[in-house]
């Protein structure tokens, strides 16, 4: 008998204990009053930069031999600038994505950035694509596209399209959220 009321007293625990609200488990922001960039999203690509050999895709990787391979291997990186031209300071970048597909969308892989809310920086995204050849690695920078918290803070969009003519309409998207 003893038994018994053990083993229903147990499943009354159970059963109470599964009905308590599950607590959230995601990480909190590293800041109480900053703009998350949770994500980077390439929306277009296929021309990037003013270089006149960066026009036709099977140009963008010169040196290789096997046209699949001429595809870039963009990666993307998030600075904060002091002063353009001079002084930033990496705050992030993703991993290459070697020889990378020309689809609308492509997520770039980005760890979450957070920006201080009364920054007066700027905050420049760019679209870098690696090269490595004959035993030489650099890197070239395809698309930079600007943004400052004092914009961000006054529109509080929850996504951001950032297009810019001078690379042939190339496009980021940005998700956001503030804290």
């Amino acid at each position: 008998m003893k038994k018994l009321l053990f083993l229903t007293l147990a499943l009354i625990g159970l059963s109470l204990s599964s009905c308590q609200k599950e607590e959230d488990l995601s990480p909190a922001a590293p800041c109480t009053d900053c703009i998350e960039i949770s994500s980077v999203q390439l929306l277009y690509y296929t021309h990037l930069a003013p270089y006149s050999y960066y026009g036709p895709r099977d140009y963008w990787d010169r040196y290789a031999t096997n046209p699949e391979d001429r595809a870039p291997d963009l990666y993307v990186a998030i600075t904060e600038v002091v002063e353009r031209g001079y002084d930033a300071t990496t705050l992030c970048s993703s991993p290459p994505i070697q020889n990378c597909p020309s689809l609308p969308g492509l997520p770039m892989d980005l760890p979450k950035v957070y920006i201080d809310n009364d920054s007066e920086y700027e905050y420049a995204i760019s679209v870098i694509d690696e090269d490595v050849s004959e035993g030489e690695h650099y890197n070239r920078g395809m698309a930079h596209f600007y943004i400052t918290a004092t914009e961000l803070k006054r529109t509080k969009p929850d996504s951001l399209i950032l297009e810019s003519p001078q690379y042939n309409n190339a496009a980021l998207l940005l998700l956001l959220k503030y804290h």
